[in-house]
């Protein structure tokens, strides 16, 4: 609570204290101060996912992968069901040495009012045009979405920490998460 300093007589009552609610504060920048209401529909939502099922093929490192409309298809009509809203977009450029990232945020919002956000930076390609930002917009919402609602997406577009070549005795589960050997020739 502060307290003005030396009121006057013509100072009004309700100034010459100011009740500061600290919990407001609270995650002020990425959240809306509760979230008891937006978590127990998440976790209900959560409950109801099944994943991202893959559809789209990336041929330069010839995996499968889950793109957006397949993610936004694994959640969207389950997160409606219970009161939530999402909202993607673009938060700005930033250069950082030679490399160009574009910030792509993504917020979820509870029928309450209550909300929570997430950022994130993706490196754009140089040299930079409108067709490698669209690209870069679309992989941080797909991402994003995925990351903030806790989709699972059933792909392997990250390759290996981008190893160009593929090990075809190598399997991975994407539900369990875990790889395996199922030998024969390389």
């Amino acid at each position: 609570m502060t307290e003005i300093t030396n009121p006057t007589p013509e100072t009004p009552k309700m100034n010459r204290e100011a009740k500061v609610d600290k919990s407001f504060l609270t995650g002020l920048v990425n959240q809306s101060g509760q979230l008891d209401k937006l978590a127990k529909s998440l976790a209900l939502v959560q409950g109801e996912l099944e994943g991202a099922k893959k559809g789209s093929n990336n041929p330069f490192f010839g995996s499968d992968y889950a793109d957006l409309a397949s993610v936004l298809d694994a959640c969207r009509s389950i997160m409606s069901k219970h009161g939530i809203s999402i909202m993607q977009y673009t938060d700005g450029i930033e250069v950082v040495g030679k490399t160009v990232f574009l910030n792509v945020s993504t917020m979820i919002m509870h029928e309450s009012g209550q909300w929570m956000k997430s950022s994130m930076p993706f490196p754009v390609e140089q040299p930079v045009n409108c067709h490698k930002l669209g690209s870069a917009v679309t992989y941080g919402r797909r991402y994003g979405l995925s990351a903030i609602i806790g989709l699972a997406q059933i792909d392997d577009d990250g390759n290996v920490a981008m190893s160009k070549e593929k090990d075809p005795r190598i399997t991975r589960d994407f539900r369990t998460n875990k790889t395996q050997n199922t030998g024969g020739q390389r």
